[in-house]
Order: C-alpha cells, then structure tokens, then sequence
C-alpha cells in the first residue's frame, strides 16, 4: 500500500506505479463505482486542483491487513492551486482556486490480488475539504 501511495504523492498517475489491476472497480468518489481509466481520469483532474495532494503514509496513522485485505488510515493534505471540477449536484462547472489549504482524515481499503488492486473503497472528506479550502458555501 506504501508504494502505492508514494506513486500518487510523487504524481506519478499510472496502473503499474499505482498497483492498479486493469479491472479495478473504485468505491466512494462518484456516484457509480470508477474503472481504471475514469479514476486516473479522476486522479489527473484532482491534481489539477491540487497539484501538492499528498497522502502522509511515512508512518499511516493506522495500518491493518487481513487475508487479501488493507485498510488504512492516513492524514490527506492539499493546496487548492488550480481549477477544481466538483459533482455535478454542486456545481455545474469548476470552481476557481481559492490558494486555501486543507488537512483531513483519510480512508481506504482495498482487496488485493496477485499485487494489484482489484477492488477500493475511499472514504474522501468532500464537505471537510470543501470547508478547509473555502467553498464550504456550495454545500
């Protein structure tokens, strides 16, 4: 899981550095579960707004691995630098950055196979981040 979160904090956004298996199905950041290219597509658009989005992983604040399990709990960091695309039930079109910074909780787990990650479910601090960075109006 380190490797994995490393590879998002370095931005390095592919399946291989990310341990991302081709038939992923992500949990948690839309409505619908995201495939492999929708969350890169997700990751991509997210640095954007964030371009320093760094998950702290040296150490996560808790760690637990069961079977083909982990779960994790981390502190998500971020600057709001660049324009931000939220959900539609929000807005309709990006927001402008605000420079605000945030600092929330954050939690995932995956279920693992032959060293990629087959299947993740994000608990994303939307309304907390939202907050942090200013745009808690929109809620």
């Amino acid at each position: 899981m380190t490797e994995s979160d490393d590879a998002l904090n370095f931005g390095t956004l592919n399946a291989k550095n990310l341990h991302l298996d081709e038939n992923i199905a992500v949990y948690g950041l839309t409505e619908e579960p995201l495939s492999l290219i929708s969350y890169l597509n997700w990751l991509e658009h997210t640095r954007i707004a964030f371009p320093d989005l760094h998950v702290q992983n040296q150490p996560y604040r808790q760690i637990i691995g069961q079977g083909d399990c982990t779960a994790t709990i981390s502190v998500l960091i971020g600057t709001n630098t660049g324009p931000w695309g939220l959900p539609q039930y929000l807005t309709p079109s990006p927001v402008a950055a605000t420079g605000n910074k945030f600092s929330v909780l954050h939690y995932t787990i995956c279920r693992w196979q032959d060293g990629e990650i087959v299947e993740m479910r994000v608990n994303l601090d939307l309304l907390g981040i939202l907050n942090k960075v200013g745009l808690g109006d929109l809620i």
